[in-house]
């Protein structure tokens, strides 16, 4: 995906969901107002930006090893802030009932450089026989509107199979004709047992 600011180019990696996402929406007739809510939950990864002065951006097949070489991008208080000044994070248990939250942004870019997406590997779907280990539910300030509305912007839930750890992830859609985005991840150990600790605090 190109994306382009004050006539900057930045070219990042998306799922290839995500892309398909984006395509119903432009068939369905949608100048996608709404799109930083998408992608404000992607935590989009960039590879590099194409300037004037002659930064040169990686080419395609110098992609997968970037993703080989698993460069972490780190987040910041600040860099929350420009997407959306509050924020929260509640993590719920097999129950649902909510056992720890987040609204420092401080520790909520904590939270997202602890789960290292980018090495999340999107799969086809989950198993059939899985266990419910908790979900994770994240909100940020309704768009378009002078209220403060803090507005589920993305939902992760996470499962076991065999040892192996998954996650579901759903974006809720912008539209009321668009289905909410639906992807499948496989996870490393470390990032589901970090999950699982902040689940198991009480």
């Amino acid at each position: 995906m190109e994306s382009v600011f004050e006539g900057d180019s930045t070219y990042c990696r998306i799922p290839e969901s995500a892309g398909e996402y984006i395509m119903e929406l432009a068939s369905n007739g949608s100048d996608i107002i709404d799109k930083n809510d998408i992608f404000a939950s992607w935590n989009i990864n960039d590879f590099d930006v194409e300037t004037e002065d002659g930064t040169a951006f990686k080419e395609p097949d110098k992609i997968s090893e970037s993703e080989n070489e698993h460069e972490h991008h780190l987040y910041s208080a600040d860099e929350l802030a420009k997407v959306s000044k509050e924020q929260k994070v509640e993590i719920l248990d097999q129950d649902l009932e909510i056992v720890f939250t987040m609204t420092d942004l401080e520790e909520i870019a904590d939270f997202y450089n602890q789960i290292k997406r980018e090495t999340w590997l999107e799969i086809e779907g989950l198993p059939e026989e899985k266990s419910n280990i908790c979900e994770i539910t994240i909100y940020q300030l309704e768009r378009h509107t002078t209220d403060k509305n803090l507005v589920e912007n993305e939902k992760l839930i996470l499962f076991e199979s065999q040892k192996q750890y998954y996650l579901y992830d759903i974006i809720p859609s912008c539209s009321k004709d668009i289905d909410d985005m639906e992807i499948f991840y496989s996870i490393p150990d470390d990032i589901a047992n970090y999950i699982n600790k902040l689940a198991n605090q009480n």
